[in-house]
């Protein structure tokens, strides 16, 4: 038995990476939040209300994650001994609900305008904040997700998919104000919100749904086919086998587990030295921290040893 796991260096790096785009991102929401509800005091306007709901949700969002960011990042104790990784898909989940609680309650004020009917004031001011809003929110959305992708960190591809659904809101009050300043067609304003709150409902759904895949190790199929591309190549290379492929993520780790069928005349020296290199290139195709590990079994009489004492009827799956 033998394994690699993600170097402290590595994770010190990412765990770095992370902390200042999560700093950046509440800095940000907090700013952006204040202008949302001035842009509101000033216009009135519905859709103007339902971004501005959905950035209070969107700082307390930013809170939890960040904390949620510093409890993942904990060594692993004897409570604990795979880490405290998950907290990331318990995170992205709690954000997912919190954008969707967000559009339910816009869909609500933006159906109670359409029915009683309301006149925005001041719309050239709320267009100039929100095309502001919709510019910084943007770039700080796309930038998250790229960190969040580089370290491969859940919280913060969430996260940046969150902010980024609120460019996308903002961009949505936008266009309303536009329409609403220059038709003077006043019930745009509540049918954007609708619009608006039907897309949080949906970005919310699809993040809590990536949370429930991770917490059930949903497997990847890209990472799948990766792998076995791999392994196929290097048995072929090397005359060996394997079986018992198995890998999932627990947060930003990727753990990989695989069972090597080598010849039995092959030292236990060699064997080692054989399974640390395949590791260490295993490690390398996760794209962000992982912990490999490798079983070693004689590949003359695996089946044999499988079917001896406790692991008689045991099957054996995977790629031969």
């Amino acid at each position: 038995m033998s394994s690699i796991a993600a170097s402290p260096v590595e994770l010190s790096k990412v765990s770095r990476s992370e902390r200042v785009a999560m700093t950046t991102s509440f800095t940000v929401s907090v700013l952006l939040l204040a202008t949302k509800w001035a842009a509101y005091a000033l216009t009135g306007s519905v859709a103007v209300l339902s971004d501005a709901a959905e950035s209070v949700v969107h700082v307390a969002a930013v809170a939890f994650a960040a904390w949620s960011l510093k409890y993942a990042q904990k060594p692993a104790d004897r409570g604990h001994l795979y880490g405290h990784d998950k907290i990331t898909f318990f995170a992205a989940g709690a954000e997912g609900m919190l954008v969707a609680f967000a559009g339910a309650a816009v869909f609500i004020t933006a159906v109670r305008h359409l029915i009683e009917g309301y006149v925005p004031e001041k719309l050239t001011v709320g267009i100039v904040l929100a095309a502001l809003v919709a510019v910084v929110n943007g770039m700080v959305g796309w930038w998250i997700q790229r960190i969040g992708r580089l370290t491969g960190s859940l919280i913060l591809v969430a996260h940046g998919r969150h902010v980024a659904s609120d460019a996308i809101t903002s961009g949505g009050v936008l266009v309303a104000l536009t329409l609403v300043k220059f038709s003077g067609w006043y019930l745009l304003d509540p049918m954007v919100g609708v619009a608006i709150a039907l897309y949080l409902a949906k970005s919310g759904y699809e993040m809590v749904r990536t949370s429930l895949g991770g917490l059930m190790d949903e497997s990847s199929p890209e990472l799948d086919a990766r792998l076995r591309a791999h392994l196929d190549a290097w048995a072929d290379r090397t005359g060996g086998q394997y079986h018992e492929l198995r890998h999932r993520r627990s947060g930003r780790t990727t753990w990989i587990e695989v069972h090597l069928l080598l010849p039995g005349a092959t030292t236990l020296e060699e064997a080692h030295r054989i399974a640390t290199k395949l590791e260490r290139e295993l490690h390398d195709l996760a794209g962000g921290p992982a912990v490999v590990t490798t079983h070693v079994e004689p590949l003359e009489t695996h089946e044999e040893h499988h079917m001896d004492g406790s692991s008689r009827g045991q099957s054996v799956v995977g790629s031969p």
